[in-house]
């Protein structure tokens, strides 16, 4: 992951020493792009973490919601620092506050949908 955000750093082609692209291209702030990047990342090691056949139910759901407090620290930096990452950020919360809530259907609903939006960031 980190030998793919240092092609998109600063002195990557056609981008500005923001990590942006020149004359005002759409595209996500690379700061912003790293924050979601990791937060998916822990989205997925989450998702591993419940169906872990190893750990009782309570244990699995336990790891997961701990793993999506990171994922959300991560989503909630990268929102900030790119106003196009808000769904994410919101799709994480209520992964996370699903988790919270026990209610596996719901859960899996809302990590489908956080799913959903990691798929769209750009990257």
């Amino acid at each position: 992951m980190f030998a793919v955000l240092a092609l998109q750093g600063a002195d990557a082609p056609g981008t500005t020493a923001d990590g942006s692209q020149p004359g005002g291209a759409s595209s996500v702030d690379a700061r912003a792009l790293m924050h979601a990047e990791v937060a998916c990342d822990y989205l997925s090691k989450a998702a591993e973490a419940a169906q872990a056949s190893k750990l009782d139910e309570r244990t699995r759901y336990a790891v997961a919601v701990l793993l999506l407090d990171q994922a959300i620290i991560e989503s909630g930096r990268a929102a900030q620092s790119d106003t196009g990452l808000v769904e994410l950020d919101t799709a994480l919360q209520a992964a996370h506050a699903a988790g919270h809530a026990g209610d596996h259907d719901g859960w899996q609903r809302a990590l489908r949908t956080a799913h959903a939006e990691c798929r769209t960031v750009p990257g």
